[in-house]
């Protein structure tokens, strides 16, 4: 089931997430109402890149002492990025506690910070990127746009020249037959 991209699997009696790890484009995972008892059993989470909302509500797993984070912190080190946890947002200090209680290097917890707090430094960078980002995009559409109308008009001008020249043959075959026309009053 790689392709799979959310599952409900509440309320199945379920007892670990074993198998889930088969499906990479998991973004959602309702599992809430289960028998999920222990951390181990959640392991088969953390190869999912792509998960951003995880429900386990229901689960005695979630009685456990620094149950969110103890979830998270597997979740964070393994590259999942989770938003929400039991239909609760999973906010960046949340994220950081759960890296510190386990001792997290420095140059990670680093990372964490730069992410989710930026500097006033970094902000600024930041907008001066997007801001170029922008100011190619506008380029871009101004040079495409520039080429579409001059494509347009050239193609009406060729219409424009093709008519003309069609009118123009008429007219020269008109007078040539005219002059090979021989008036009547020459004739008699």
């Amino acid at each position: 089931m790689p392709a799979l991209h959310s599952l409900d699997a509440s309320c199945n009696a379920l007892e670990s997430t074993a198998g889930l790890h088969l499906c990479p484009a998991l973004a959602l995972a309702a599992l809430e109402e289960n028998r999920i008892q222990d951390l181990a059993a959640l392991q088969h989470l953390q190869p999912l890149s792509n998960l951003l909302v995880l429900d386990l509500s229901g689960n005695p797993v979630t009685e456990l002492e620094s149950y969110r984070l103890e979830v998270l912190y597997p979740l964070l080190t393994n590259g999942v990025s989770l938003n929400t946890l039991d239909q609760l947002p999973c906010l960046a200090e949340e994220k950081v506690a759960a890296l510190n209680k386990h001792g997290a290097a420095d140059e990670e917890l680093a990372e964490i910070r730069e992410k989710y707090f930026p500097t006033e430094e970094a902000q600024q960078e930041r907008l001066r990127r997007q801001k170029s980002v922008v100011a190619l995009q506008s380029s871009y559409r101004g040079f495409s746009g520039r080429k579409m109308v001059k494509q347009e008009h050239s193609a009406q001008s060729e219409s424009a020249i093709a008519i003309q020249a069609r009118i123009r043959g008429r007219k020269d075959r008109q007078s040539v037959v005219s002059l090979y026309e021989v008036p009547a009053a020459m004739v008699a």
